[in-house]
């Protein structure tokens, strides 16, 4: 949204650093990621990783409701206090607990679900409080968006990740839901896809599509996306089985070479269109990407010791 936001704010001619500067930005939550999960694992346990990501997600969700001039301080304190509560209800405080007075705010009043507890109870209905208030004020954005389009995206799309992501990579390549899966996912798209032709206001605009450009733009992404994501999750575990098997650390800052020149690529990628076409600077940073990859392919299990390795990641990264 961010980058569509600004791509329509200025023109072809002044869109490179501006798209470049955001995409750098973003990046940088890309370099802090593996640092702040690498703490988080020699804190507690990786469970605690997702914890932490969700209350962040939470978050942003209330700063995204937040209009700058008409706060809504109502739907800010129930955001607030609703996810304090949250928080406690999954992570108690040990002492707070096991108190006298405080531990009766983490007994359920029936059952066993932690949901149960005042403290639960708190969490459910301060942030359902809080999702109501803010589903009235996003109705009218709400008619401009084809919500049935975007369930039925997220269910196909969604259907694919749960079908691979499940699985155990090293006995198979789907869990044995996949199929079911697979199938379902086919369906959501296949109805995302009539519900494009049919909707008033579809996700995708009619037309956007029929240009040479925008496919050829949409394959290369998908192509730089795979290897991306690839070399984000291979990195690290190459890393922790070859030249770091008992620091995540050290896992963590082989895949921050990558990361930095990541960030760095995409400011540099903008500047450089103001200068030069941008299917010269689209081609140059391909080729070193591939160039990267290829490097990366011939590792082997002494490879990180080399200075090569850091010129694969930046090649890659970039």
């Amino acid at each position: 949204a961010p980058l569509a936001r600004l791509a329509d704010r200025y023109p072809a001619d002044r869109r490179g650093v501006p798209l470049g500067v955001v995409g750098g930005l973003q990046e940088l939550g890309s370099v802090l990621g593996p640092l702040y999960g690498a703490a988080v694992l020699a804190l507690g346990s990786w469970r605690g990783i997702f914890w932490v990501n969700l209350v962040v997600a939470l978050l942003l969700v209330v700063a995204l409701g937040v209009r700058p001039r008409q706060p809504d301080r109502l739907g800010m304190a129930l955001a607030g206090v609703g996810l304090l509560a949250l928080a406690l209800a999954l992570r108690p405080p040990g002492r707070w607990a096991t108190d006298v007075t405080w531990g009766l705010a983490f007994v359920p009043v029936a059952g066993s679900s932690r949901w149960l507890a005042p403290v639960g109870i708190a969490a459910v209905v301060l942030l359902s409080g809080w999702a109501l208030r803010v589903a009235r004020r996003w109705q009218q954005t709400a008619r401009l968006v084809d919500v049935p389009g975007g369930l039925l995206l997220t269910a196909g799309l969604g259907g694919i990740v749960l079908a691979f992501a499940t699985a155990a990579p090293e006995r198979e390549v789907l869990n044995a839901g996949g199929p079911w899966l697979l199938a379902a996912s086919a369906l959501a798209l296949g109805l995302f896809g009539w519900r494009q032709r049919s909707a008033a206001t579809p996700l995708l605009p009619r037309g956007a599509l029929s240009a040479r450009p925008a496919r050829a733009a949409i394959l290369a992404s998908g192509l730089v996306g795979a290897g991306l994501i690839t070399a984000l999750v291979d990195v690290p575990i190459f890393a922790r089985v070859t030249a770091y098997p008992d620091s995540q650390l050290g896992a963590a800052l082989v895949l921050l070479r990558l990361l930095v020149a990541l960030a760095a690529g995409a400011g540099a990628g903008g500047y450089l269109t103001r200068r030069y076409p941008q299917a010269w600077v689209a081609t140059l940073g391909l080729l070193a990407a591939s160039a990267g990859l290829a490097l990366m392919s011939g590792w082997d299990r002494h490879a990180l010791q080399s200075p090569s390795a850091t010129l694969a990641l930046v090649l890659a990264g970039l």
